[in-house]
């Protein structure tokens, strides 16, 4: 069984606008067919910028995730992977896994034999390593760097 989850979290009050941008970003074209990137001024494309976006606010995100959201991702978390108990998956795929959390979740309550996390943006994964070192969970799981629309997995496995 693969687990997909896609995240969409507020940074800060601060950067309003930002978070509003970031789901703009997932939910494709608004406002005219006007594309909306995070960084207007850049001539990058989307995926880029959005790598580049979380790759800055990487060495926060985990804890403005935990307090901007009043502890709901934590909740949310526990939540989604507490319904696939009764699957039994024995390797989980998480995309845009971030630094981790989520899979790190997945090995607490159903201990597979793996999971693959799966992200655009080495910052966050290097955060996550560092996560996954202090948790002594490199055994059980593995951040990739990688894009959710070109996953290099074959199909059903």
């Amino acid at each position: 069984m693969t687990l997909y989850v896609e995240r969409i979290s507020v940074i800060s009050k601060e950067k309003h606008n930002f978070a509003f941008r970031l789901g703009a970003i997932f939910l494709g074209k608004i406002n005219n067919e006007m594309a909306v990137v995070p960084y207007k001024d850049k001539d990058t494309g989307k995926k880029e910028q959005v790598a580049e976006m979380f790759d800055n606010i990487s060495p926060k995100y985990d804890l403005l995730n935990r307090v901007l959201s009043g502890g709901v991702d934590v909740y949310w978390r526990k939540k989604a992977i507490s319904l696939l108990k009764k699957e039994d998956p024995k390797l989980i795929l998480d995309i845009a896994t971030g630094t981790g959390d989520l899979a790190v979740e997945a090995v607490k309550q159903l201990n597979p034999d793996k999971v693959i996390g799966v992200d655009i943006s080495e910052g966050m994964l290097d955060f996550g390593r560092q996560k996954m070192q202090k948790l002594n969970l490199t055994d059980k799981i593995e951040l990739r760097m990688g894009d959710s629309e070109k996953l290099l997995f074959d199909d059903n496995t």
